[in-house]
């Protein structure tokens, strides 16, 4: 699976291309790794371009969370915030397919 992943708080995220994998045992000393917390997630399925990723988050965020009973998790400095799964129908040619955007909120 490939991932994007925003690191830190929401003000000012840092943004990972990631990948998944079995351990970190073995991969270069230069890769970055970024364990993702187990934690309760609302999963947002997009379709459409991942160009039009950032009106869906906008949209989660202002509209959709404000109108639900949920709250963002908090989320420490070097923490995975909200991330982006790729599946595997997705096209990375076309920039579109099966994408899901994960959103951490409390219990």
């Amino acid at each position: 699976m490939a991932y994007g992943v925003c690191i830190g708080p929401s003000e000012n995220p840092e943004y990972l291309a990631a990948v998944e994998v079995a351990d970190f045992a073995g991969l270069p000393k230069d890769y970055q790794t970024l364990p993702i917390r187990a934690r309760k997630y609302v999963v947002f399925p997009h379709s459409g371009r991942a160009s039009e990723l950032r009106n869906v988050i906008y949209t989660i965020v202002n509209q959709w969370l404000p109108n639900s009973s949920h709250e963002l998790t908090t989320i420490a400095d070097q923490d995975a915030a909200q991330f982006e799964r790729y599946g595997e129908a997705f096209d990375p040619e076309t920039g579109a397919g099966n994408i899901e955007v994960w959103v951490p909120i409390k219990n």
